[in-house]
């Protein structure tokens, strides 16, 4: 029984090990995604609710030429990310989005817009540490 119980403590142990050094590698720069296949981004909103809330962390990988109605994208709007969902379907030129929680389409018109990646996963609660250990080191 003993050498089972160890087993999976091993089992256990790797796959929380792997987990973390996906997050962080996933997390490293500045940048979003930057030449990267994936890249893992805090949620710090509440406009896709409930789909998405404040504190968890998301995947995201390079966006394609096209892109279905109803996907969850990330843009750079001025420089800023924003996660919303596609209202119609994309292919080029200006994209159609709204927030889950918001009554109204986005309208970014006239700002600095660029879609940077496809929300491939959510992971509930994981983004707290991360903010915590930012608003730690702005402290001093």
């Amino acid at each position: 029984m003993k050498k089972g119980s160890n087993l999976l403590g091993s089992i256990g142990l790797w796959i929380s090990a792997s987990l973390l050094i996906f997050l962080l590698v996933g997390t490293l720069g500045n940048r979003l995604l930057n030449g990267r296949p994936y890249s893992v981004v805090k949620v710090e909103g509440n406009s896709m609710s409930p789909a998405l809330r404040f504190g968890d962390l998301i995947i995201v990988t390079p966006p394609t030429e096209s892109i279905t109605a109803d996907t969850v994208i990330t843009m750079s709007v001025d420089g800023a990310f924003v996660t919303h969902r596609l209202v119609s379907e994309y292919s080029g030129g200006w994209p159609e989005t709204k927030g889950d929680a918001n009554d109204v389409n986005d309208n970014f018109e006239g700002r600095n817009l660029k879609i940077v990646g496809i929300v491939r996963m959510r992971i509930p609660w994981l983004g707290y540490p991360f903010m915590y250990i930012r608003y730690l080191l702005n402290r001093f």
